[in-house]
C-alpha cells in the first residue's frame, strides 16, 4: 500500500491552548485504527494572520516534502488565496475552519474543500430560534474579540428570520476585567428587552455569566448562547447557572451514534470538539485519497465523486455541499443542564431538522457595504 503524504498547518490560541494537540491527537488516532500508512509533516502558522507565513509553510511542504494533500486551519479567505498553487501542482488543500467568519464570496475550487465547525451558521440558528420562542426583543451581547467576526452578522439575520429586532448591544471590552453589566439596567428601562442573544467565546463567555448571574437579571433575561460559549472543555468547569440556556452545537460529548461511540471510546479524557474535528478529518483523508486513486491522482476529474462525498462522522451523517465544497454536518438544539457534581453539560434538545434547506438560507444571506474583520483565524488569539 503506497504510502500517503500529508502536509499539516497547525494554530496556535491562547484561548485553547491544546488547539493544536487536540487536532492533531483526534487526526493520528484515526490515521492509526485505520491501518493506512500516512506520512505527517506539520508545520505552525501562529495565529493565522501573516498571509506570507502561511504560504511559506505551504510552499515548504508541497515543494521540500512533495505532500500531496495540506490539511490548514485557516479561515476561508485565507485558504483561497493559495488555491492557485494547489492548482499548478495538481495537489489538494483541506481547510479546517473553525467557522467564526462567513465567506462573501462562497467560491469553489476543484483544488480545495473545507471542513467547517459552522460556528456563524450555528449563531443564525440560534437567533431564530429565540425567536419562534418568543424572544423577540433581544439584547446583544459579545466581546471585543468575538465582534470582530460576521458570525455577529449571521446571529442578526437569524433573529430576523425569527421575527425579532435587537434593542441594544453590549460588549465584553478588551480588558475584559473591565465588564460591567450595569448599563442593561437603562436597557431594561428604557427597551424592555425579554433576552439576551450571546455571541461569545469561553474566556469572555465567563466574565459575562459572572456579572449576569450577579445582577439578577438572568431571572428576567432568558439567555441564548453561540456555539463556543458552549464548548465543553470550558462549560465543564462551571457551576450549573440557571435553567433555560440553550443554543446550537454541531457535536457534543453525549451525541448518541456508532461513530461517535467509537470516537470516544478511542480518545477517552481527550474527547473535545477539537479532537474529534480531527478525527472526522482523518476520514475524510483517507476517503478523499481512496476517490483520487481511481483517477490515478488527477483531482479535476475526480470532482464529480469529491462533490458528491457523504460519511458517518462523530458528528452525525455528514455529506459535501457541491456548490461551496463545505462538509455539511448536523445541528443540535441543545440546552445546559447540571451534571452529578454540579457542573454544566449539554443536552440534546432536538436535531435541526431540513439542514440543507436552511445552510441555502444561510449562504445567501451576504452583509452590505463595507465592514471590517479580525485577519486572525476565529479562536486564535
Amino acid at each position: 500500500m503506497t504510502e500517503i503524504r500529508v502536509g499539516v498547518l497547525l494554530p496556535r490560541s491562547s484561548l485553547y491552548p491544546t488547539l493544536s494537540i487536540d487536532l492533531m491527537s483526534g487526526f493520528k488516532a484515526y490515521l492509526k485504527k485505520s491501518g493506512v500508512p500516512v506520512k505527517v509533516f506539520s508545520e505552525n502558522i501562529g495565529f493565522g494572520e501573516v498571509e506570507a507565513t502561511i504560504y511559506n509553510k505551504v510552499e515548504k511542504l508541497l515543494l521540500d516534502e512533495d505532500v500531496s494533500f495540506v490539511i490548514a486551519f485557516i479561515d476561508q479567505s485565507e485558504a483561497y488565496k493559495l488555491v492557485p498553487l494547489f492548482s499548478k501542482l495538481n495537489k489538494l488543500l483541506i481547510v479546517m475552519d473553525p467557522g467564526g467568519h462567513i465567506p462573501t464570496d462562497w467560491q469553489t475550487s476543484p483544488y480545495c474543500y473545507t471542513l467547517s465547525l459552522q460556528a456563524a451558521f450555528g449563531s443564525r440558528l440560534t437567533g431564530e430560534l429565540a425567536g419562534t420562542e418568543g424572544a423577540v426583543r433581544p439584547v446583544f451581547a459579545t466581546s471585543f474579540y468575538d465582534g470582530g467576526y460576521l458570525q455577529c452578522f449571521a446571529y442578526q439575520k437569524g433573529i430576523e428570520a425569527g421575527g425579532g429586532e435587537i434593542q441594544s448591544n453590549l460588549v465584553v471590552p478588551y480588558v475584559r476585567e473591565d465588564f460591567k453589566i450595569s448599563p442593561l439596567y437603562d436597557v431594561m428601562e428604557q427597551k424592555q428587552p425579554d433576552s439576551i442573544l450571546a455571541q461569545l467565546s469561553a474566556e469572555s463567555g465567563d466574565y459575562f455569566l459572572k456579572e449576569f448571574i450577579g445582577s439578577g437579571l438572568h431571572t428576567k433575561l432568558k439567555l441564548y448562547a453561540s456555539p463556543f460559549m458552549l464548548e465543553e472543555t470550558w462549560l465543564n468547569t462551571i457551576d450549573y447557572p440557571f435553567n433555560g440556556i440553550k443554543g446550537h452545537v454541531t457535536w457534543f460529548q453525549d451525541l448518541d451514534n456508532e461513530s461517535n461511540q467509537l470516537f470516544r471510546t478511542t480518545l477517552g479524557d481527550q474527547s473535545t470538539i477539537f479532537s474529534m474535528f480531527g478525527w472526522e478529518t482523518g476520514q475524510f483523508l483517507l476517503l478523499f485519497s481512496a476517490i483520487l486513486s481511481k483517477y490515478d491522482g488527477r483531482i479535476a476529474d475526480a470532482t464529480h465523486d469529491l462533490e458528491t462525498i457523504t460519511f458517518e462522522s462523530p458528528r452525525g451523517s455528514v455529506q459535501m455541499h457541491s456548490a461551496t465544497h463545505h462538509l455539511l454536518a448536523p445541528m443540535y438544539i441543545t440546552e445546559v443542564i447540571p451534571d452529578q457534581s454540579g457542573k454544566c453539560k449539554l443536552q440534546r434538545v432536538d436535531t435541526v431538522p431540513d439542514i440543507s434547506e436552511k445552510f441555502e438560507q444561510y449562504i445567501k444571506e451576504k452583509p452590505e457595504g463595507v465592514f471590517s474583520k479580525w485577519t486572525n483565524t476565529y479562536l486564535c488569539i
